[in-house]
């Protein structure tokens, strides 16, 4: 098993190399899987992963967080820490949170996902 420490500095893929790695489809709690809203990517060997609504695609660094997955994205000016975070838990519950006003905070959204299909 792989330990990843996670820093700010991100490592990207190729667009075409990160188009293959489609891995998590995530709807609304209550919405159906005909309205897919985000879409998750990422790959553990490099840490970098990509986070996509609609037609906003964000780069994103992806770690492993214990049995969660994790997404950091929209880095800070001076690159020392992320806006935003989503989490995905083991049982498809997916928790979107923003460090913008406060460094505490509860999720501002949350989604159910699956493994792409």
């Amino acid at each position: 098993m792989k330990t990843i420490f996670a820093g700010a500095a991100l490592a990207i893929l190729s667009v075409s190399e990160m188009s293959q790695a489609k891995d998590w489809e995530c709807r609304d709690l209550l919405g159906s899987w005909d309205n897919v809203l985000l879409e998750l990517k990422g790959d553990i060997e490099s840490g970098s992963g990509q986070v996509a609504s609609g037609d906003l695609v964000h780069s994103a660094q992806f770690s492993a967080s214990g049995i969660n997955r994790r997404w950091n994205f929209g880095p800070t000016e001076d690159k020392e820490r992320f806006l935003y975070t989503i989490i995905l838990e083991p049982n498809g519950s997916a928790l979107y949170y923003e460090f913008i006003s406060s460094k505490t905070v509860s999720p501002s959204q949350r989604f159910y996902c699956r493994k792409a299909r």
